[in-house]
């Protein structure tokens, strides 16, 4: 049985699109799209709506297939730091939002049911030492064996350390080798349900 591999990353702003853009470009050559992972603003007064550059790198990559998440018009939410509250729980739903990206799951919000599969990656609350690195291309590849999801997440600072981006372009190409299907968070409604509505 064929596993899933999802690949995402956090932390995207002016200061890293050069190199985000580097990597996006070895991830369509390996026809694996990204879930781009946008906080509207980020530490030292960053705010995404002053960089136009950035806006518009997002459109073209969601143009392009990639998957936006909590932009202003998506219905998936990941919490900053994987920590969600019982009160944003409630609210998700109330406010539009249909999947929950989680550390250790992906919980649809309408239907109530999960998909399990832990977050592995480097940078944004994860470690970034060597031996972590090899950690997470280990655990990549004994996942996508098990037919799994693979579930990698890197901050985009991380990608402009060479050991850092090797070790996450090793997990993925562990994981394409034991054919995970690549694809982006999403919710997909019912096909039932999306006639009602």
């Amino acid at each position: 049985m064929a596993g899933r591999l999802i690949v995402s990353v956090s932390g995207i702003r002016d200061q890293t699109l050069s190199q985000l853009d580097d990597f996006s470009q070895q991830l369509a050559a390996r026809g694996v799209p990204l879930s781009l992972f946008v906080a509207p603003r980020l530490k030292h007064g960053y705010r995404l709506e002053s960089d136009p550059t950035t806006t518009e790198w997002l459109r073209q990559r969601r143009a392009g297939g990639d998957a936006v998440v909590v932009g202003s018009d998506s219905r998936l939410f990941a919490a900053p730091s994987w920590t969600t509250s019982s009160g944003t729980l409630i609210a998700l739903p109330r406010n539009g939002f249909r999947l929950l990206v989680g550390p250790y799951a992906m919980v649809d919000l309408v239907r109530g049911t999960s998909c399990q599969g832990r977050v592995i990656g480097i940078g944004a609350g994860f470690l970034t030492e060597p031996w972590w690195c090899r950690t997470v291309v280990l655990s990549a590849e004994r996942i996508a064996r098990r037919g799994g999801t693979v579930r990698l997440a890197v901050s985009a600072r991380q990608l402009g350390k060479p050991a850092s981006r090797q070790a996450v372009l090793d997990a993925i190409d562990l994981a394409l080798m034991h054919g995970c299907a690549p694809g982006v968070y999403r919710w997909d409604a019912d096909p039932a349900l999306a006639g009602a509505a």
